[in-house]
């Protein structure tokens, strides 16, 4: 098993371990790839992404600058990947409008992202302004409750 591989399930462990989601029948890829394409992919247009995983997909894209074996920030942003490839596969906020589902997809991802962090001594602000991604994206929508935690949500919550 390569180290990468190996730091994969330790992060798979600690991700399912956070959320209490059931565990997968086997990791993702992790495809690293230059930030031009991981723009193309995530974006389709220029952005700040260094992480994305497509739902649906199989396929953890990381840029090819980050180390997440030597630089525990790089592996806090594969963690957050990694959690969505668990929300996938466990169809956790399936049941939400899809803004509403993408946005309590990445409220939890942060939330395990920023635990691991904390728990490693990594402190860094997870987003550079001041209100979260998700924060006013789905305009005609209940945005998500700032003190919610979807992680709690009941197994029937999670579809």
């Amino acid at each position: 098993m390569t180290r990468l591989a190996e730091i994969v399930a330790e992060l798979m462990l600690f991700a399912q371990a956070f959320t209490g989601y059931a565990p997968v029948e086997r990791p993702p890829e992790v495809a690293f790839v230059p930030q031009s394409e991981l723009q193309q992919r995530a974006c389709d247009n220029p952005c700040q992404v260094f992480g994305w995983h497509p739902y649906g997909s199989n396929i953890v894209y990381l840029d090819d600058r980050m180390d997440p074996i030597r630089d525990l920030k790089d592996r806090g942003i594969l963690l957050h990947e990694l959690v969505h490839y668990l929300q996938q596969e466990n169809q956790a906020f399936d049941a939400e409008t899809a803004c509403l589902s993408w946005a309590y997809r990445e409220q939890e991802a942060y939330r395990v992202q920023g635990a691991w962090l904390s728990r490693n001594n990594v402190f860094t602000s997870l987003y550079s302004n001041a209100r979260p991604p998700w924060f006013g994206v789905c305009n005609n929508q209940t945005d998500p409750e700032p003190n919610r935690d979807p992680s709690q949500n009941t197994p029937a919550d999670r579809g």
